[in-house]
């Protein structure tokens, strides 16, 4: 799920729709790839861009992105 929403608000929806457990808890070794801003998300994976009129979005780092 890709929000604007801060990581506070952006957690309560993930945890009601599901995505999240409600007992969530960072994960110590994956917090980064389990919970990021979507800054944060583009900035990881190369950022993203559209190459041409009518392309879809891509990402320049795929092996990053594999990890979400």
């Amino acid at each position: 799920m890709v929000t604007g929403d801060n990581m506070i608000t952006a957690k309560a929806i993930a945890k009601d729709c599901g995505i999240l457990p409600k007992d969530y808890r960072p994960d110590p070794v994956f917090a980064e790839y389990e919970v990021t801003t979507g800054p944060e998300f583009a900035r990881k994976v190369g950022g993203i861009s559209n190459p041409g009129s009518g392309d879809a979005e891509v990402v320049a780092n795929r092996e990053e992105f594999a990890l979400y």
